[in-house]
């Protein structure tokens, strides 16, 4: 049964193992797929088009969709939308976290918070990712309203505090 258009655009391809049945962790099996599936549609005799662009252009490209192939089969797989797995939209919570009025709002929030704790331990990713997750429960918390009007996203994130810290290090590295 051939997927109808809606279908075909909530697929992606990916390598399958032929014997585990398991996705492939490649970085680039995506690439890989497309090669794999551009060779069967030629070797079905519809390879003309696009399809005829992504066949293996060198004999090494060949070798190696041959050894691929020999493990993995091209397989169309459903998206995994990210309302489902629980995570939040990457792109929305990093344009939120590269916003220079949210982030100084939180953090001037999280010094007040901080104040009373004298420990140089208080100041770290970790306290911060625990402080805003609690406050962001909080529905009569300062941080709830301003990401409930500003940055709805923080809601759905999930991330950790090993996240937050690199997003802060990336947010010094774009300031400097």
């Amino acid at each position: 049964m051939e997927p109808n258009d809606d279908e075909l655009f909530r697929l992606h391809l990916v390598l399958k193992h032929k014997i585990t049945d398991r996705v492939a962790s490649r970085k680039d099996q995506r690439q890989k797929a497309i090669m794999l599936e551009a060779q069967r549609l030629t070797q079905e005799g519809q390879g003309d088009g696009i399809a005829s662009l992504l066949n293996p252009k060198s004999r090494q490209e060949e070798n190696d969709a041959s050894q691929i192939g020999a493990t993995y089969n091209a397989v169309r797989v459903a998206k995994r939308s990210g309302a489902k797995s629980g995570t939040s939209d990457r792109k929305a919570l990093a344009e939120a976290v590269g916003d220079g009025a949210l982030m100084l709002k939180l953090v001037t929030e999280f010094e007040t918070h901080i104040k009373s704790k004298p420990s140089p331990h208080a100041v770290s990713a970790k306290n911060f990712t625990r402080w805003l997750y609690g406050e962001l429960v909080k529905r009569d918390s300062v941080v709830y309203t301003y990401a409930q009007e500003n940055a709805t996203v923080l809601f759905e994130a999930k991330r950790g505090e090993r996240w937050w810290a690199d997003a802060f290090r990336k947010r010094r590295k774009t300031q400097s």
